[in-house]
């Protein structure tokens, strides 16, 4: 399987060259400005030039008009930086898929084109879509979509809590874990989802253990409820790749060997409960057929498009061909909210234990009595920390994540 990176390279606004259509959302450039001539009382017209295009724009402008405060164009203006105008393809490795003019012609290489059109998100915005080349939608990709993310991250943050009685580490209980995901589902965006996959192979093979038909899997009868969630931590079960991999192989990511079944679980127990408010926050995909990559393709974009918290929703399976995709980018910038999150969540932990006066300061941080938390300055390092182990593929070093899938590793082996 060949392995390529597809590089999204932005223009510069207002630049002379390569000042796109979907630029136009710079607020009043000076192009812009030095074109449009003011008609009538508040309206303005005019013609004004845009990626080559003579464009006639019409604007009115009501007296009441009142200014948008600095703190809300902000990221406007740094989104407006942020779109697409050229496509580097690079292949890092060889194999027997899709040649890098494939890819190349699929996602186009050099400027962009109308034929290869790009849609950009913003990264906070959207759920972390599986590693899967069966999704028939655009997607921002991730191992294990958003379950996976959160499920290494909770072991990095683990890791790093102070323990007590010399332990190396503090064991991981399904408790916790179902804490840990209700307390982040609650803070999420109110118009953002929390994603994971699965597929009909899997939900196929708990219907012959349990020797039954019709399963939904989103929403189990009651009468098989407990069955289907005692089995839901088997491999077998799992349609996800990667979630079937760290369930199959912890030790290649140094994870707690109960982490990921904790984790499954507690997907799925918010998942099928109706009374629960964080049940509509979470997005089950069952995929159906066969994997059939020709390509891993790790999706990059640049400094600018990074600042504005934004990433390309590109389509793993499309014209006859199918690819593993991954946005390395966008799951960098969740793994910071992730950082960001578990730190706060330290600072509640070490409080327990702090009000007995059995836990140290987390991060290096400074213990205050009494107070519910930590000091700025540990927190922000543990942040650091946990990002900066994040920026690799397998969050580790000497470990690596999406490459097990990408350089031959399939179900069943």
């Amino acid at each position: 399987m060949a392995r390529l990176l597809v590089v999204l390279v932005p223009a510069i606004a207002g630049a002379e060259a390569g000042v796109d259509f979907s630029n136009a959302v710079v607020a009043v450039s000076s192009a812009m400005a030095h074109s449009l001539k003011e008609t009538t009382t508040g309206t303005y017209e005019g013609d004004m030039f845009m990626g080559g295009s003579r464009l006639h724009a019409s604007c009115s402008c009501k007296e009441d008009t009142q200014a948008l405060p600095a703190q809300s164009l902000a990221p406007m203006a740094a989104a407006a930086q942020c779109f697409v105008e050229k496509v580097k393809v690079r292949q890092d490795h060889r194999g027997s898929g899709m040649a890098l003019a494939e890819v190349s012609a699929l996602f186009g290489d050099g400027a962009l084109t109308p034929a290869h059109e790009v849609s950009l998100v913003k990264v906070q915005d959207v759920p972390l879509s599986c590693l899967d080349d069966r999704m028939q939608e655009g997607v921002v990709a991730t191992p294990g979509g958003d379950l996976g993310e959160f499920i290494l991250a909770i072991d990095s943050y683990n890791d790093m809590l102070p323990v007590a009685g010399g332990t190396a580490v503090r064991a991981i209980t399904q408790e916790m874990v179902d804490s840990y995901l209700q307390r982040y589902l609650k803070s999420l965006p109110s118009n953002r989802k929390f994603q994971a996959c699965t597929d009909d192979n899997a939900v196929q093979h708990i219907q012959q253990q349990l020797q039954i038909e019709g399963l939904n899997i989103a929403d189990p009868a009651a009468n098989v409820r407990d069955d289907v969630f005692k089995l839901l931590s088997q491999p077998e079960n799992i349609g996800d790749l990667h979630l079937k991999l760290l369930l199959r192989n912890p030790d290649w990511y140094h994870l707690d060997p109960h982490l990921t079944g904790h984790a499954i679980r507690a997907f799925y127990r918010v998942l099928w409960d109706q009374s629960s408010p964080l049940r509509g926050k979470l997005d089950l995909k069952v995929l159906s057929g066969d994997h059939n990559p020709a390509a891993f393709v790790e999706v990059s974009t640049s400094q600018k498009c990074d600042k504005a918290g934004m990433a390309p929703k590109l389509i793993p399976r499309s014209k006859g061909k199918s690819l593993f995709l991954s946005h390395l980018d966008a799951a960098s910038m969740r793994r910071a909210e992730l950082a960001a999150f578990f730190c706060e969540q330290g600072g509640r932990d070490v409080a327990r234990e702090g009000e007995r006066g059995s836990a140290p300061a987390p991060f290096g941080s400074t213990w205050v009595a009494g107070s519910g938390g930590h000091r700025k300055p540990g927190c922000q390092r543990a942040a650091l920390l946990l990002a900066g182990i994040c920026l690799a593929t397998g969050w580790r070093s000497g470990t690596v994540g999406t490459p097990a899938i990408g350089d031959g590793v399939e179900e069943g082996k």
